[in-house]
């Protein structure tokens, strides 16, 4: 809360040419911790937030998560469950928590439980790099902002891959005539299957 409210007075004093770079800036930041070593949002969601496919081949804990696109989840909510990861029945797949004081007293989830308060075969595991309460909602705002409902654009592809853009010519389908397409087509990621209805727009 306080971040936030320094964050708001801050953008207020802004000149106006600096508040029309601010969102940007945070979207960016928000992107680079979204596809961190140790954050790894991608590795379970993928680079648009397609999801990803359950995969057992090395572990009964799945590398994989449920599509961002298609999200109904609330700021607030999003905000919750990086925080505090959650494990699903069966410890089958988990979304790792994301904060050190995360199921303490000073931070309690989901409707105010602590470590005690959890089976530990309910409780998820700690993401390997930790993050601030203001990180957190970065990569939260730039989920909302960039991938639910959203379609993947050249644009957004190139910024994602800023390394190496011409990866972007990778992801669109190289063989649409080998089956039929989707209404939208699809969008091929490297070495992943199609993923129905997106396609990204040709490049120039």
């Amino acid at each position: 809360m306080r971040f936030a409210l320094i964050a708001l007075v801050a953008l207020a004093l802004m000149p106006a040419a600096a508040r029309a770079q601010a969102p940007a800036a945070a979207t960016d930041a928000g992107l680079e911790l979204y596809k961190a070593t140790g954050v790894d949002c991608e590795l379970c969601h993928g680079w648009h937030g397609y999801g990803r496919s359950h995969d057992t081949t090395f572990s009964d804990i799945i590398a994989a998560g449920p599509a961002l696109q298609t999200s109904k989840m609330t700021r607030a909510q999003m905000i919750e469950i990086i925080t505090c990861g959650k494990m699903t029945e069966g410890r089958i797949s988990v979304m790792p928590y994301y904060r050190n004081d995360a199921w303490t007293r000073d931070m309690p989830c989901y409707g105010g439980k602590v470590r005690n308060d959890v089976p530990s075969e309910q409780f998820p595991l700690p993401g390997v790099r930790q993050l601030t309460a203001a990180q957190v909602e970065l990569v939260a705002d730039f989920v909302l902002a960039n991938l639910v409902n959203k379609e993947p654009t050249v644009e957004y592809c190139r910024r994602y891959f800023s390394h190496d853009p011409k990866v972007c010519e990778a992801i669109l389908d190289p063989n649409p005539a080998a089956a039929a397409p989707a209404p939208g087509g699809a969008v091929v990621r490297p070495g992943q299957p199609a993923t129905p209805a997106f396609r990204l727009p040709g490049t120039p």
